[in-house]
């Protein structure tokens, strides 16, 4: 549930000129905080807006209503979208979200600010029926090339795969009273959230060390639901350690 936070009445437009509606999604960075973008987006200077925000610690704020336009996307320069429409502002028929952090941090994103965007943009595209593939999915340089946004690190795919896991519940972390060892028993990749579709981080190798710092109830794989924590946005299925679980 996204919480309300409005725009100044000249930095969007109501509606959607002709009979455009949603079909995409820009993804962009605020290269800021979230706070800034929200008392930016409520000044009369601003004259831009996005329909969302998304802070790192998976906060949602909207802006303006997803049937009216964002001034987010802005005229096209040499742009590489392929469903961009000629002669038609991307405005009209796109849905901006905004990201809380700067363009040249790494990623993936914090592990709640990647869950809470990936969740609302899974709604967003369920809600217009716009399809969960790649050309849908826009990072804002696609429309304008002299853009970093959103994020020089982006990855495109990776975050796909974060929609197609979008549906399941939020990931409850349990800190432990102190950190432990264990072995890889097979080679294995971990992943952004404990979830085997999420996005890839590191390839572990067999018999490498990874020191544990957390645990989380995850995607059940063969009877075992249990995941580690072994770096920021990293988790290792146990079941690939020599503590499968920690009874």
């Amino acid at each position: 549930m996204a919480d309300w936070k409005g725009c100044a009445a000249r930095n969007y437009k109501i509606g959607r000129p002709g009979q455009f509606q949603p079909e995409a999604v820009v993804i962009h960075i605020m290269d800021g905080t979230l706070s800034g973008t929200d008392s930016w987006f409520n000044d009369t200077r601003a004259k831009v807006s996005a329909h969302y925000g998304v802070g790192k610690a998976g906060q949602v704020h909207q802006y303006v209503k997803e049937a009216d336009t964002a001034f987010h996307a802005g005229s096209a320069d040499r742009p590489r979208w392929p469903l961009l429409k000629p002669r038609v502002n991307p405005n009209f028929y796109t849905i901006g979200i905004e990201h809380e952090g700067l363009a040249g941090e790494p990623w993936p994103w914090p592990l709640p600010q990647l869950q809470a965007s990936a969740k609302l943009v899974r709604e967003i595209m369920d809600r217009w029926g716009i399809p969960v593939v790649p050309e849908r999915i826009v990072p804002h340089h696609l429309i304008r090339a002299g853009k970093t946004c959103p994020g020089v690190n982006f990855n495109r795919a990776a975050y796909l795969t974060a929609l197609t896991t979008a549906i399941a519940p939020a990931v409850t972390l349990a800190p432990l009273a102190s950190a432990f060892d264990v072995t890889v028993i097979d080679p294995t990749t971990t992943r952004s959230w404990p979830q085997s579709e999420s996005a890839p981080v590191a390839v572990k190798t067999k018999g490498q060390t990874v020191r544990v710092a957390q645990i989380a109830d995850g995607e059940t794989l063969m009877g075992n639901a249990n995941w580690y924590g072994v770096g920021p946005n990293e988790f290792i299925w146990a079941g690939a350690t020599s503590r499968p679980r920690l009874s």
